[in-house]
């Protein structure tokens, strides 16, 4: 066997050497009408050898045959006696041998190089002979080859170089190795054992689940599998003499083997096909969950389904890839279109590339596991810090909208409460697409899927609405409907008495979204939600009883105070006017002392009640002390706060109070101030309205006094 290919190189060599001096004599007549043969022809060389180290990038596994290595030699004993006829220097230093050696040595085998070295060192040495008068005995005796000795001693450092750069430094092959993958004497792979990112490979977990940053990193993990995989499968061409080597994932979901990677000399490969379970060559394997190897594969009644096109195969070899616990994920399949191709002992070598595909779908998963619990946990720890500051409903609402898209895909969320009063919920926010609803909108309790979450308080949760839209209605019967809603999930806010609050739902217009592990991490956040929003009601209850009166349920003095300070500041600032009304109820005491702290406590309500519902919104109206109150009036100068300060005193004079069997009225007498004009500080505006209140009881009472600078303040009786 080696003799054989010795002889076979040795032709290679002498036809080589043959052939350039054939041609270098030939052209002796062309060159005098060809005067740059030796450019010429070395720039095709270099554009060759460059178009070689382009098809070496595209695909890792190619290499420089040794008929390309062969040819680029001979061009270059061509070109350089071409040039040597006209006495061009460039044929004293052979710089394009060098670019030829190096060549070989990095784009082809690992001593290609060598073919290419001894057809030009061959070459010359002849070329010398036939030139030199003595002729044959000039390269018996040494003559013709002295000359050329130093440039060949140059060529054969430079082939050992770039070969030795070539093993130690692949050019183009990313894949990592850190062991042999054959072993020279058992032709049986030594697994690598390869340290990468895997992520999980069923497509409908990366798909759905969109915790922040974990899309990209699914999709980046799903890179790094095809990168693994691509790996496996490279070996196993390298390792087999096959047609084509392939890689299929199994998407238990669909039930259908996906093809990820695949190396083959066809260029009718159906990339990314989906073979389903139990079809084809590759389906029954993984039905069958066995190896399967054909002598002749035309005798079986199956297909490949793998081709686009009709391809000649007659071998396949087969083998499942099943993980340690028993489960099927994938299939690695080789043929060939030799008959009878694969041995047992094939099978058994491709059994332990199915070893290793195992491991790495399995670590895949782990990893893209992993990184799901790391990003859930990331999740719930923000949701739990805005939570805790969240002291109002609509801070609670607000991390909600904000968090629930970073779980999972959504066209609009709404929020929604119970009015226990009314006996109906209200829609109090919502955010994202569509107009078939509206914030404020209200609906009773009835047979709608809203109304089952909130009576029974549990999730509602629809795949694909349009399958139930002619059955169900959400709100009411007469509401308008929304095509493009698919998924819904509705959850129910509770209390510490496990009281249904209120209601949050998430839709889409995708379908079947929120299920399995993100309708759990929704629920989580919910249920956090939910003694959040109970927190927040106790603190806002607190915070009423700290800054409101108990019986008026008006601001009372020390929250007037600061509303107060907050206003004046305001005004200054943006130089707009502020005024301050002070009441007074006249004869209260007197009434008081006839009718009782009872009835008084009653006309104390009513009154706060009229002031309530003469005044805008923006007014804030407070309990000073005692039977006074007072209105902070923003953006409102003399003639406006005049308007509403007898607005005021006419309701309440009109209003009738009804005590058991009486009939009450009361009047009230109002000072009033503005900032800037008739008092330049908070407390100057607080006595200057106070001044013009006493005006007011001392002319008659029941009437709206406008402070002036001939007002006096004294001592009230």
């Amino acid at each position: 066997m080696m003799l054989n290919k010795f002889a076979v190189f040795l032709e290679w060599i002498l036809f080589g050497s043959l052939l350039a001096v054939t041609v270098s004599g030939v052209g002796d007549g062309l060159v005098a009408s060809f005067p740059l043969s030796f450019e010429i022809i070395g720039g095709i060389i270099c554009v060759v050898a460059i178009f070689f180290a382009l098809s070496r990038l595209r695909n890792p596994g190619w290499t420089l045959p040794l008929t390309a290595a062969f040819g680029l030699s001979v061009m270059a004993l061509a070109a350089r006696h071409f040039s040597s006829i006209q006495g061009s220097t460039a044929a004293a230093v052979p710089f394009l041998y060098f670019f030829v050696i190096a060549a070989s040595g990095l784009l082809g085998k690992r001593f290609t190089w060598v073919l290419s070295f001894f057809c030009l060192v061959a070459g010359e040495i002849v070329h010398s002979g036939l030139n030199d008068s003595n002729g044959l005995e000039a390269v018996i005796s040494g003559a013709a080859v002295f000359p050329f000795l130093s440039s060949a001693a140059y060529l054969l450092i430079t082939g050992v170089f770039t070969s030795l750069v070539a093993a130690a430094y692949p050019i183009t092959d990313n894949k990592k190795e850190s062991a042999s993958l054959l072993d020279s004497s058992e032709k049986e792979p030594q697994l690598a054992v390869i340290s990468s990112s895997v992520p999980d490979l069923d497509p409908s977990k990366t798909q759905k689940f969109t915790i922040e940053r974990v899309s990209e990193s699914a999709q980046n993990a799903e890179n790094d599998v095809q990168d693994l995989l691509n790996s496996v499968v490279y070996f196993m061409s390298r390792n087999f003499k096959a047609y084509s080597a392939l890689a299929f994932v199994y998407n238990s979901k669909e039930k259908t083997f996906v093809l990820n990677s695949y190396q083959s000399k066809s260029a009718y490969i159906a990339k990314g096909v989906s073979i389903p379970l139990g079809k084809g060559v590759v389906g029954r394997i993984g039905s069958e969950q066995r190896s399967f190897m054909s002598g002749n594969f035309s005798n079986y009644n199956s297909e490949t389904l793998y081709y686009t096109d009709r391809e000649e195969v007659n071998s396949i070899l087969a083998v499942p890839v099943i993980s340690e616990q028993n489960e099927l994920m994938g299939v690695l399949l080789i043929d060939s279109r030799d008959k009878f191709a694969f041995k047992d002992q094939d099978k058994e070598i491709l059994k332990r590339f199915s070893t290793l595909a195992a491991a790495l779908i399995s670590n895949a998963r782990m990893r893209i596991y992993q990184e799901r619990v790391a990003q859930t946990f990331k999740i719930f720890y923000q949701t739990s810090h805005h939570f805790t500051t969240a002291l109002k409903e609509k801070d609670v609402f607000d991390v909600l909208f904000q968090m629930i898209p970073m779980v999972a895909p959504c066209t609009r969320q709404m929020a929604i409460f119970y009015n226990e009063e009314k006996g109906c919920a209200v829609v109090t926010k919502i955010q994202g697409e569509g107009n078939d609803i509206t914030e404020g909108m209200e609906f009773k309790l009835n047979s709608g899927i809203y109304s089952y979450a909130l009576q029974k308080r549990k999730i509602v949760n629809i795949n694909d609405f349009v399958q139930y839209e002619s059955k169900y209605y959400r709100f009411m019967p007469e509401e308008i409907r929304n095509p493009q809603l698919r998924s819904l999930i509705i959850f129910p806010i509770t209390d510490d008495e496990s009281r249904c609050r209120g209601l949050f739902s998430v839709e889409s217009n995708l379908p079947d979204l929120y299920h399995g592990e993100i309708e759990q991490v929704m629920a989580t956040i919910v249920e956090n939600a939910s003694v959040a929003l109970t927190r927040a009601l106790l603190y806002q209850q607190m915070e009423r009883l700290a800054t409101t009166d108990g019986l008026t349920e008006l601001n009372n003095h020390r929250h007037f105070q600061e509303i107060l300070a907050s206003e004046v500041e305001r005004s200054r600032r943006y130089k707009r006017p502020l005024s301050l009304l002070l009441l007074d109820i006249d004869h209260f005491k007197s009434f008081n002392d006839t009718y009782g702290h009872p009835v008084g406590d009653l006309v104390l309500k009513e009154i706060s009640a009229c002031i309530r519902k003469s005044i805008r919104i923006n007014d804030v109206p407070a309990r000073y002390g005692g039977e006074e109150f007072t209105v902070i009036i923003p953006e409102t100068a003399e003639e406006g706060a005049l308007i509403t300060a007898e607005r005021i005193r006419s309701t309440i004079e009109s209003h009738v109070i009804r005590s058991l069997d009486k009939e009450l009225k009361v009047t009230v007498s109002i000072g009033c101030a503005t900032h800037p004009s008739l008092a330049k500080s908070q407390q100057e505006l607080i006595d200057n309205a106070d001044k013009a209140l006493y005006y007011s009881k001392e002319h008659g009472r029941n009437q709206v006094s406008l402070f002036n600078q001939g007002m006096k303040g004294k001592e009230k009786k």
